[in-house]
Protein backbone atom coordinates (compact mmCIF):
# COMPACT_ATOMS: atom_id res chain seq x y z
CA UNK A 1 0.00 0.00 0.00
CA UNK A 2 1.09 3.56 -0.69
CA UNK A 3 1.46 6.37 1.80
CA UNK A 4 2.62 9.82 0.78
CA UNK A 5 4.62 12.62 2.37
CA UNK A 6 4.74 16.28 1.45
CA UNK A 7 6.37 19.45 2.77
CA UNK A 8 4.47 22.71 2.53
CA UNK A 9 7.59 24.93 2.39
CA UNK A 10 6.81 28.46 1.19
CA UNK A 11 4.62 27.49 -1.74
CA UNK A 12 1.11 28.80 -2.27
CA UNK A 13 -1.65 26.83 -0.58
CA UNK A 14 -3.18 26.17 -4.00
CA UNK A 15 0.05 24.43 -5.09
CA UNK A 16 -0.09 22.11 -2.09
CA UNK A 17 -3.76 21.35 -2.73
CA UNK A 18 -3.09 20.70 -6.43
CA UNK A 19 -0.30 18.26 -5.53
CA UNK A 20 -2.52 16.40 -3.05
CA UNK A 21 -5.32 16.17 -5.60
CA UNK A 22 -2.95 15.00 -8.34
CA UNK A 23 -1.87 12.09 -6.15
CA UNK A 24 -5.46 11.41 -5.04
CA UNK A 25 -4.75 12.05 -1.37
CA UNK A 26 -7.89 11.88 0.78
CA UNK A 27 -6.40 12.66 4.20
CA UNK A 28 -3.62 15.05 5.14
CA UNK A 29 -1.96 14.00 8.41
CA UNK A 30 -0.14 17.03 9.77
CA UNK A 31 2.94 15.88 11.70
CA UNK A 32 4.16 19.33 12.72
CA UNK A 33 4.57 19.72 16.46
CA UNK A 34 2.78 23.05 16.22
CA UNK A 35 0.16 23.23 13.44
CA UNK A 36 0.98 26.77 12.35
CA UNK A 37 3.59 28.78 10.52
CA UNK A 38 4.69 32.33 11.27
CA UNK A 39 6.23 32.75 7.84
CA UNK A 40 3.54 30.94 5.83
CA UNK A 41 0.25 31.61 7.60
CA UNK A 42 -1.69 29.88 4.80
CA UNK A 43 -0.56 26.63 6.44
CA UNK A 44 -1.98 27.43 9.87
CA UNK A 45 -4.29 24.66 11.03
CA UNK A 46 -7.56 26.60 10.80
CA UNK A 47 -6.90 27.89 7.27
CA UNK A 48 -5.51 24.59 6.02
CA UNK A 49 -8.37 22.55 7.45
CA UNK A 50 -10.98 24.87 5.92
CA UNK A 51 -9.36 24.97 2.47
CA UNK A 52 -8.82 21.21 2.32
CA UNK A 53 -12.44 20.55 3.27
CA UNK A 54 -13.51 22.51 0.18
CA UNK A 55 -11.85 19.89 -2.02
CA UNK A 56 -12.92 16.88 0.08
CA UNK A 57 -9.54 16.27 1.72
CA UNK A 58 -9.75 15.53 5.43
CA UNK A 59 -7.25 17.14 7.79
CA UNK A 60 -5.84 15.41 10.86
CA UNK A 61 -3.28 16.95 13.21
CA UNK A 62 -1.01 14.22 14.56
CA UNK A 63 1.65 16.45 16.08
CA UNK A 64 1.38 15.27 19.69
CA UNK A 65 2.43 11.73 18.74
CA UNK A 66 4.42 12.23 15.53
CA UNK A 67 5.66 15.83 15.70
CA UNK A 68 9.33 16.69 15.56
CA UNK A 69 11.59 18.72 17.85
CA UNK A 70 12.31 15.88 20.27
CA UNK A 71 15.33 15.94 22.54
CA UNK A 72 17.69 12.99 22.67
CA UNK A 73 16.96 10.67 25.54
CA UNK A 74 20.62 9.81 25.89
CA UNK A 75 19.44 6.24 26.41
CA UNK A 76 21.24 3.06 25.57
CA UNK A 77 20.18 2.93 21.91
CA UNK A 78 22.73 3.96 19.32
CA UNK A 79 21.46 6.75 17.09
CA UNK A 80 24.83 8.48 16.84
CA UNK A 81 24.81 8.19 13.06
CA UNK A 82 22.67 11.31 13.00
CA UNK A 83 25.00 14.29 13.25
CA UNK A 84 22.08 16.69 13.68
CA UNK A 85 20.80 16.67 17.29
CA UNK A 86 17.19 17.09 16.12
CA UNK A 87 17.34 13.88 14.06
CA UNK A 88 19.12 12.01 16.85
CA UNK A 89 16.44 13.16 19.29
CA UNK A 90 13.64 12.07 16.98
CA UNK A 91 15.30 8.70 16.35
CA UNK A 92 15.42 8.20 20.13
CA UNK A 93 11.77 9.22 20.42
CA UNK A 94 10.83 6.77 17.64
CA UNK A 95 11.87 3.93 19.96
CA UNK A 96 9.18 4.85 22.52
CA UNK A 97 5.67 3.55 23.05
CA UNK A 98 4.29 7.03 22.34
CA UNK A 99 5.72 6.96 18.82
CA UNK A 100 4.67 3.35 18.25
CA UNK A 101 1.06 4.11 19.19
CA UNK A 102 0.96 7.25 17.04
CA UNK A 103 2.45 5.34 14.09
CA UNK A 104 -0.21 2.65 14.53
CA UNK A 105 -2.87 5.37 14.42
CA UNK A 106 -1.37 6.75 11.20
CA UNK A 107 -1.21 3.27 9.64
CA UNK A 108 -4.85 2.58 10.56
CA UNK A 109 -5.85 5.83 8.90
CA UNK A 110 -3.79 5.07 5.78
CA UNK A 111 -5.32 1.59 5.46
CA UNK A 112 -8.76 3.20 5.17
CA UNK A 113 -8.02 6.21 2.97
CA UNK A 114 -5.18 7.52 0.80
CA UNK A 115 -3.05 9.51 3.23
CA UNK A 116 -0.15 11.96 3.08
CA UNK A 117 1.88 13.11 6.05
CA UNK A 118 2.88 16.77 5.99
CA UNK A 119 5.49 18.90 7.68
CA UNK A 120 7.10 22.21 6.75
CA UNK A 121 10.33 21.22 4.98
CA UNK A 122 10.07 20.69 1.23
CA UNK A 123 12.57 17.83 1.10
CA UNK A 124 11.92 14.84 3.32
CA UNK A 125 15.65 14.35 3.82
CA UNK A 126 15.70 17.58 5.86
CA UNK A 127 12.69 16.62 7.97
CA UNK A 128 11.65 14.09 10.60
CA UNK A 129 9.35 12.68 7.88
CA UNK A 130 12.49 10.81 6.86
CA UNK A 131 12.51 8.78 10.08
CA UNK A 132 8.74 8.26 10.00
CA UNK A 133 9.14 7.06 6.40
CA UNK A 134 11.87 4.63 7.42
CA UNK A 135 9.49 3.09 9.94
CA UNK A 136 6.66 2.91 7.42
CA UNK A 137 8.94 1.30 4.82
CA UNK A 138 10.22 -1.18 7.42
CA UNK A 139 6.58 -2.17 7.98
CA UNK A 140 6.02 -2.84 4.28
CA UNK A 141 4.56 0.48 3.13
CA UNK A 142 5.47 1.97 -0.23
CA UNK A 143 6.35 5.55 0.79
CA UNK A 144 6.16 8.20 -1.93
CA UNK A 145 7.44 11.74 -1.38
CA UNK A 146 5.37 14.28 -3.31
CA UNK A 147 7.43 17.18 -4.68
CA UNK A 148 4.69 18.94 -6.64
CA UNK A 149 1.62 18.06 -8.69
CA UNK A 150 3.73 16.35 -11.35
CA UNK A 151 6.71 14.90 -9.52
CA UNK A 152 7.37 12.46 -6.72
CA UNK A 153 10.22 10.28 -5.56
CA UNK A 154 10.13 6.88 -3.86
CA UNK A 155 11.45 6.65 -0.32
CA UNK A 156 14.90 5.24 0.16
CA UNK A 157 15.70 3.86 3.57
CA UNK A 158 18.34 5.92 5.33
CA UNK A 159 21.60 4.15 4.42
CA UNK A 160 22.84 3.79 8.00
CA UNK A 161 19.46 2.64 9.38
CA UNK A 162 19.47 -0.76 11.03
CA UNK A 163 16.11 -2.52 11.37
CA UNK A 164 15.72 -5.22 13.96
CA UNK A 165 12.40 -6.49 15.32
CA UNK A 166 10.46 -3.44 14.06
CA UNK A 167 12.90 -1.06 15.78
CA UNK A 168 15.26 1.15 13.86
CA UNK A 169 18.56 2.50 15.10
CA UNK A 170 20.98 4.72 13.27
CA UNK A 171 24.50 3.86 14.45
CA UNK A 172 27.50 5.85 13.29
CA UNK A 173 29.40 2.75 12.30
CA UNK A 174 27.75 -0.59 11.84
CA UNK A 175 29.57 -3.75 12.68
CA UNK A 176 28.13 -7.20 12.21
CA UNK A 177 28.98 -9.27 15.24
CA UNK A 178 27.82 -12.64 13.95
CA UNK A 179 26.81 -14.26 10.71
CA UNK A 180 23.29 -14.68 12.15
CA UNK A 181 23.02 -10.91 12.78
CA UNK A 182 24.11 -10.24 9.21
CA UNK A 183 21.58 -12.67 7.75
CA UNK A 184 18.76 -11.25 9.92
CA UNK A 185 19.65 -7.66 8.98
CA UNK A 186 19.70 -8.56 5.30
CA UNK A 187 16.27 -10.21 5.51
CA UNK A 188 17.54 -13.71 4.92
CA UNK A 189 16.81 -16.98 6.67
Amino acid sequence: MNIFTIGHSNRALSELVDALLAFRVEVLADVRSLPRSRANFQFNQDILERELAQVAIAYRWMGPGLGGYRKSSGGGEDNSGWETPAFRGYADYALTDGFRLALQELVSLAKERSTAIMCAELMYTSCHRRIISDYLAAHGWNVVHILDSQRSIPHRMTPFARVKSARITYPRRYEVSTLEDFIEDEGGK
